[in-house]
């Protein structure tokens, strides 16, 4: 008579995918987390000068989602903006720049919420605004052009936001 196989007690008799041996271990499911961005040196970026509100893009170099926004504005000297502004003539020309991101980073954060199909809540809204920055601005030197902001959001920041 053959002698019973001392590998029997690893088998998975009841079919649950874990040896009869081992004792039961409660099931814990992973926190969902999204994928961290993994920098692609290959990419090449839009030119952002030639991008609109309509068209953000994201940026997977930097790993940073950008929009241009093209404001009303013909002008970056103090005083001149054409909207209501947190700025008085006491304060610098970077104070007067400041204002004026300031005044159109909500087109900015609508921008990325409806073409990456997040949901538009304040919650999301105050989590991009906490983390937008300003990048640079152009001004061509043709009359009447439009100065051209652009604003970027760490992937880390954005990615997350729930979807619509």
């Amino acid at each position: 008579m053959a002698e019973e196989s001392k590998f029997l007690k690893y088998q998975d008799k009841d079919g649950n995918k874990v040896p009869d041996v081992c004792p039961d271990i409660p099931f814990v499911p992973e926190p969902k987390k999204c994928p961290e961005c993994v920098p692609n040196e290959g990419y090449i970026a839009p030119a952002w000068r030639d991008q609109n509100v309509d068209s953000p893009w994201f940026d997977e170099k930097k790993c940073r989602y950008f929009v241009t926004v093209v404001t009303e504005e013909t002008s970056i000297i103090p005083g001149s903006s054409t909207r209501d502004l947190d700025w008085d003539a006491t304060q610098s020309e970077e104070e007067y720049m400041e204002a004026l991101y300031k005044s159109y980073q909500d087109e900015a954060v609508v921008a990325w919420l409806l073409v990456y199909e997040k949901e538009d809540s304040t919650e999301s809204r105050n989590i991009i605004l906490d983390n937008i920055q300003y990048q640079t601005y152009d001004l061509d030197v043709a009359p009447a052009s439009r100065l051209k902001l652009l604003y970027s959001v760490p992937h880390e920041d954005f990615a997350p936001l729930p979807a619509k």
